[in-house]
Parts: structure tokens; sequence; C-alpha cells
């Protein structure tokens, strides 16, 4: 019988766990997380703020599935070291005491920290992060209607929080160092558009401006920034995050480009029976061949699956991993899949886009498409989308992508159409043939 440890209780961990009962009945199974909480979506933190998630409950994953499957949770413990030579990981307990655990497999599912802005200031009180259940609360139970609160950062976190804040009737503003909103997802026009869409509910935004300093007398009262001194009540750090691998850097196992762990298709570290899952691994991209960081929640479950299994005894191998990326914000839908325009002109691909195309005869003044092809072979490599369906049509076109479907079967699908349901010519449709009109 063997004895499998997963380090981290994320969706990854908790992923993990299951597959590898469900693939062994005999093993012991041991999932560690330094929270009080296992297996909650982190997309939901914004929720907690704006009240709109009231019973923390709700988003929390009942131990009690994990304990039917014989899954022993250890909560509120600190893993301090993991000794491969020795088998054993050594982790701080709830009462701080250091405790030992031996293991025959490892999984390491620790998921990603904050980008840290290490400026003068930042540890000012009322300046927070949003990472965890309590910084939500520690947030909602802060703020205060009417007050001025700077948000660092232009991500998807950054604009789900303004969201909260501005229900909570907060006054916002956004400074991002990028030259637009979503830059990292979406085209700088793209990320334009959803920027008008987001002013006109009274958020201020400044892009390509960085921060410098924090000032305050105990608290943040003022943010010096490369444009200037901005007033605020309260700043909440929305800057990113990056891959949390210090246990895997002290012991040896390589890290990618972007400090993320190296794995192959079995999501196997280069360490004999360590295996890695979730936002703390580099994946290797579809489109570009390179390994990086997808931090997607599917993607994590999928990847604690394939190791959970193999670790406890499978041979499954992960498919096709591309980023795929949808939104609901300030009440419209947005959808990223594949690589952006930008980046395909940095790994110098001739592309052919519809750059923000809405066909002209049958597609919604709102809803806005970019299809962007490989220009050598035709082939579907990244789309963004805004408006109606965005997440349903960027799931098609994610399929789209892995099954390497070209320009001319997008532009001659024949989609479902219905009054009020769908067009007659879809907007994936549309935009593809405005493509194959373009080039002749």
């Amino acid at each position: 019988m063997g004895k499998i440890i997963i380090v981290g209780g994320g969706i990854a961990g908790v992923s993990s766990a299951l597959s590898a009962r469900k693939q062994n009945q005999e093993d012991e199974i041991i999932l560690l997380e330094k929270e009080k909480y296992v297996g909650y979506l982190r997309g939901n933190l914004p929720y907690i703020i704006s009240d709109s998630i009231r019973n923390y409950g709700t988003i929390i994953p009942t131990t009690h599935y994990l304990i039917k499957n014989r899954v022993n949770i250890l909560l509120s413990s600190f893993v301090k070291k993991i000794d491969l030579n020795n088998k054993k990981i050594i982790f701080i307990d709830p009462e701080k005491h250091e405790r030992a655990l031996s293991f025959t497999k490892i999984i390491i599912a620790t998921g990603t920290v904050p980008v840290k802005l290490n400026v003068r200031g930042c540890e000012l009180n009322d300046i927070f992060e949003l990472k965890t259940i309590e910084d939500a609360i520690k947030i909602k139970e802060s703020v205060m209607k009417n007050r001025k609160v700077a948000i660092i950062g232009g991500g998807l976190v950054a604009l789900k929080t303004a969201e909260a804040l501005l229900k909570k009737k907060c006054k916002i503003v956004m400074i991002s160092p990028e030259k637009e909103i979503l830059y990292k997802i979406f085209d700088k026009n793209f990320g334009q558009i959803i920027r008008e869409k987001i002013e006109k509910s009274g958020i201020e935004v400044i892009t390509e401006n960085k921060v410098k300093a924090f000032y305050g007398k105990g608290k943040v009262e003022a943010i010096e920034t490369e444009k200037g001194i901005i007033p605020c009540d309260y700043s909440i750090l929305a800057l990113g995050v990056k891959p949390n691998t210090a246990l895997a850097r002290e012991i040896g196992i390589p890290l990618g480009k972007y400090e993320g762990i190296i794995v192959n298709e079995k999501m196997e570290t280069e360490r004999e029976n360590v295996y890695a899952a979730g936002d703390c691994v580099e994946y290797t991209d579809f489109i570009t061949k390179e390994k990086t960081p997808i931090q997607t929640t599917t993607l994590a479950i999928q990847s604690g699956e394939i190791a959970g299994k193999n670790a406890a005894g499978g041979n499954e191998k992960i498919g096709r991993v591309i980023s795929n990326i949808c939104a609901k914000i300030f009440g419209f839908e947005i959808a990223s899949v594949g690589i952006t325009c930008r980046e395909a002109k940095d790994l110098k691909k001739k592309i052919l886009s519809t750059n923000t195309s809405r066909h002209p005869m049958y597609s919604k003044a709102n809803s806005y498409i970019n299809l962007i092809f490989d220009g050598e072979n035709k082939r579907l490599i990244g789309a963004q989308m805004i408006g109606k369906r965005a997440a349903t049509w960027g799931n098609f076109l994610a399929l789209a992508i892995i099954k390497e479907v070209k320009i001319d079967e997008i532009a001659y699908f024949c989609n479902s159409y219905s009054p009020f349901l769908e067009e007659p010519i879809a907007a994936i449709v549309g935009a593809a043939k405005t493509i194959i009109d373009s080039i002749g």
C-alpha cells in the first residue's frame, strides 16, 4: 500500500486527492492545506466583497465528500520542508508544533502567490490583497461607502474587485502599469473597448502608470505614481500572481521561464515520485509549443485529475492545452482563447485577423469579435469576443483551435438560428467570412 501526500488544498489538490482515490482504493491519501478551507474557487472572492455571496459555505466544498473517500485532510497546516532523500515532509500543525509524515508519492499543488509591490509605504494599513476568503472578508468589513479606493492592476481580478466595490458605493480609480486593461489576454484595441464600457460606470482608469510609493500616517492616504499623486482611503493590490514554487525550488525541481514547475504530459516532475498540478505548473502551450503558466480553474482540475491518477498507479496524459478565459463584468460577457495578435507577432507569425469585426448584416452593434488565424496554414490560433454568448462561443473556438480548424471551415459553418436566440449568421461565422472576403 502506498502513501500519497498532496501539498496544497486548492481545487487542483482536491481534484488530485479524489482522482487518486478513484484510481486506487488501497493507498493512504493525505492532503495538507495552510488555510482553514479546501477547494474553494477564488473567482468567487469579489462576490463576497459585494455581498452577492453572503453565505460563504456555498463556495466552500464540504469536506464530507473527501472524508467519505477516505482522504485525510490536515487544515491550517504549513509545509516547511520536503525531504526527498528520506521521503518525509515536515510541517507545522495548527498548534504550531512541528510534525513529520512519510510518503511514497507526493503531489505539489501549491497554487500561486500574489505579485508583490515593494515600494515605500507598502506596509501601511488599509492596503489589501485579494487571495483568500479572509482577504475578501477583511476588505468587505473595512471599506466604507463613499470612500475612494485605488486598485493597483488592470487584470480580471482588478476589474471584478472594482465592480464589487462600485456596488458598495465606493469611488474607484484603477492604476495599471500595462498599456491597457486586460492587456495580457486581450489586444490593446479590445482593452480600449472594455475600458470605455467600465468608465461609463464611473470608474477612473489610468494605464501605463506605475506606483512609486504609498503615503499616510499609519494608514494609506495617497499614492505617488509616475503621473502624479492620487489621494485614496484604501488601496487593493491586484498586480497578478506567479507560481508558488518555493518548496519545489528547495528540493531542486527544475523551474521554467516563469518560475513554474516543469512537468511532462503525465504531470511528473523531473524528480522521481514527485508530481505537480494546478497554477504552480508551466504547461506546454499547444499553439506556441512553449512552457508557460496557464492559470485557469478547469485546467487546475484536469491537471489534478491526471496527477492524482498517475500517482496512484495510472498512466494518463493531459490533452492539448491552451488559454481559455471568460468572464461577465459590468453586465457584459468577454472571452479570450488561444493567443493574441500581439503574442503572435512576437512569435514572428504571419496572421490573418478580423480586428474587432462586426458582420454588416447580422451581428449586434454591441458585440465585437476578433478571430486570429495563422497566415501560413490558415488554422485558428486565437479569438477575442465582447458581447452576448461570448463565453459559449469562446469554448467553441477553443475546441476549434485544439482540433486545428481552418478559416474556411468556420466561414461556412452552418450555425443554428432562432429569433431572440441566435443570428442567421453567427458572429464568428461573419468574422471568418470578413477575412475570406479581404483576401479574395
